[in-house]
């Protein structure tokens, strides 16, 4: 049984070249399990809509899995339709956060889709393809949405996997092409978040799974991966792309510090950048993440209104004391002719609640407290 996986996201929708770690997950799984799988980037080839229509065509494979995001669902389903009406045999099935919250909608509206994947899928897209292979009933397959006895029956929900060493590497079948187009090297050392912001879909999209929705790899495990990254992309910034690299309270501290002593021990000599929580600033920490390699953070100050970061669960003084910290680590690094340490701050518009008296706050946060040198 062939499959194909398609990231639809077109080049003029995303902010820099990048290899979709969700659907390299799913490919490293599917391939273990025996299946043979392709992936498509479709930002990465620079296709048109039409042209990624042709391309699947050509491919003829038996499974089509196709990540969709709000911004793009409604273009991506109307070229699977006509896909469809042109004769295309693959199952179709979708996953990612869009599709989790609307899968009733969309099999409702969309009789071409047969399956909606709620939640994480590295174990439910094997189960999946085992059913269809055995020609057996899909009731057993958790996680899923499809139809049956004329309506839409919704499995019970899958369990987060909490051994994320269980689960094979990414696959890296774009990497070196993204790189010598400019991109970034993506990683991950974990999974979910353990905030609540009202503006963001994240937790929730764990929280339906149950159990924590912020798990993390073994130290081993990732630095394995980065030892082997490095090997074969020498000399190559690595991103994580982790909600929360830092974890939940003094735990999430320590841990964090010992990962980041392992990098020192070991002497693997990768630059790397993560995102943050404001909140989860804490001084000796990032010095030793510097040392390390930490060479960018992009901390989620989200708003300089005290009013907005309500809803975030961090106060202004959290945000304020974490860009005055980004701001003497930059500057020791200056003085002492090491390497800089930068420093981005993006900021949520448009949040729950939010009026525009609430966002002048925020600009003048940024750009009080913010080194002129930071990405910014």
């Amino acid at each position: 049984m062939s499959l194909l996986l398609v990231d639809p996201a077109q080049r003029d929708g995303v902010p820099e070249l990048y290899e979709n770690l969700g659907i390299a997950s799913l490919a490293a799984s599917t391939r273990q399990a025996g299946y043979e799988t392709e992936t498509i980037l479709t930002h990465l080839e620079g296709w048109s809509y039409r042209r990624l229509g042709r391309e699947i065509a050509d491919r003829d494979p038996d499974v089509l899995g196709v990540s969709l995001l709000s911004y793009n669902a409604r273009r991506t389903l109307r070229l699977l339709r006509r896909l469809k009406r042109d004769g295309l045999r693959a199952r179709i099935v979708v996953g990612g956060h869009f599709p989790t919250f609307n899968d009733e909608v969309l099999l409702r509206e969309w009789p071409e889709l047969e399956v909606v994947v709620r939640g994480e899928g590295d174990i439910t897209l094997v189960e999946l393809l085992r059913g269809w292979e055995s020609a057996g009933d899909l009731e057993g397959v958790k996680g899923i949405s499809f139809r049956a006895g004329g309506g839409i029956r919704r499995n019970e929900a899958r369990p987060l996997t909490h051994d994320l060493d269980s689960l094979p590497w990414p696959v890296r079948d774009h990497t070196e092409r993204i790189l010598e187009m400019g991109g970034t090297l993506h990683m991950t050392r974990a999974r979910g978040c353990y905030a609540n912001c009202a503006f963001c879909s994240i937790a929730s999209f764990y929280r339906a799974q149950g159990g924590p929705g912020w798990r993390r790899r073994s130290t081993d495990s990732v630095l394995g991966e980065m030892e082997e990254l490095a090997a074969r992309y020498p000399g190559v910034e690595m991103k994580f792309l982790d909600d929360q690299f830092i974890g939940p309270g003094r735990k999430g501290l320590e841990d964090t510090m010992s990962f980041a002593r392992a990098i020192i021990d070991r002497r693997l000599e990768v630059p790397f950048s993560i995102f943050a929580r404001a909140d989860s600033v804490e001084p000796e920490l990032f010095r030793v993440l510097k040392t390390a390699g930490l060479r960018s953070v992009f901390v989620g100050v989200e708003s300089g209104s005290q009013n907005q970061l309500d809803s975030c669960g961090r106060t202004r003084d959290q945000v304020h004391h974490g860009a005055h910290l980004f701001r003497s680590l930059y500057r020791d690094a200056r003085c002492e002719g090491e390497p800089l340490l930068s420093a981005g701050y993006p900021a949520a518009l448009g949040s729950p609640g939010e009026r525009p008296l609430h966002r002048e706050p925020g600009h003048r946060l940024q750009g009080h407290t913010v080194p002129r040198s930071a990405d910014v």
